[in-house]
């Protein structure tokens, strides 16, 4: 819900930054902290959720069909490849659903391929940070390698627009890109 439809009843709507305030008025705020509380929208809330409980489970059931494992693809996207995460407790290979250290995930229709990161850690020192990215590019080399895979394509700079994007086109450029990231990340924590 977009801010200014959901702060509507909010004193501190005008403001920049209200969460700086002790109360925040917001219309989800409103409806799951004192309206849901109540007859009938426990019972509508309850409605729902069960609606949107087997509208999950009747699309799961379907990519299974379709797919096979719908963890691993659905009629958007395909797991490509992913490191399991320290904070995973389910014990099952990486897919969509685990928590993954790295992940690639290939869009169909927009054909390209996106990387993420776990971000949800929290580190002591910068140099623990640089640690694990150059881990997950450690395991990323690795899978290149194993794939066969090209790790030195060069950079686009010129004619393009210059940034780092976790989106590519192919899995070389995403490679690419996220050495970048690494590299940058780390050294401008070194200099600072």
């Amino acid at each position: 819900m977009h801010k200014d439809i959901q702060c509507i009843l909010c004193p501190y709507k005008k403001e920049r930054d209200c969460s700086i305030h002790d109360k925040c008025y917001s219309l989800s705020n409103i409806y799951y902290g004192t309206l849901c509380k109540h007859f009938p929208f426990r019972q509508i809330d309850n409605l729902k959720m069960d609606y949107d409980w087997k509208m999950e489970e009747k699309h799961s059931k379907k990519m299974k069909r379709k797919y096979g494992d719908y963890t691993l693809e659905n009629d958007e996207i395909k797991f490509v490849w992913g490191i399991i995460g320290t904070g995973e407790l389910s014990g099952k290979q990486p897919n969509l659903y685990t928590m993954n250290d790295i992940e690639i995930i290939y869009h169909k229709k927009e054909k390209r391929y996106y990387l993420d990161i776990e971000t949800a850690y929290l580190f002591q020192t910068s140099d623990e940070e640089c640690r694990f990215l150059r881990d997950c590019l450690s395991y990323f080399s690795n899978f290149m390698d194993e794939n066969g895979l090209s790790k030195m394509k060069p950079y686009n700079l010129f004619m393009s627009r210059p940034d780092i994007n976790m989106a590519a086109e192919s899995l070389e450029e995403l490679y690419t890109n996220f050495r970048l990231f690494v590299d940058g990340f780390c050294l401008q924590n070194r200099a600072t």
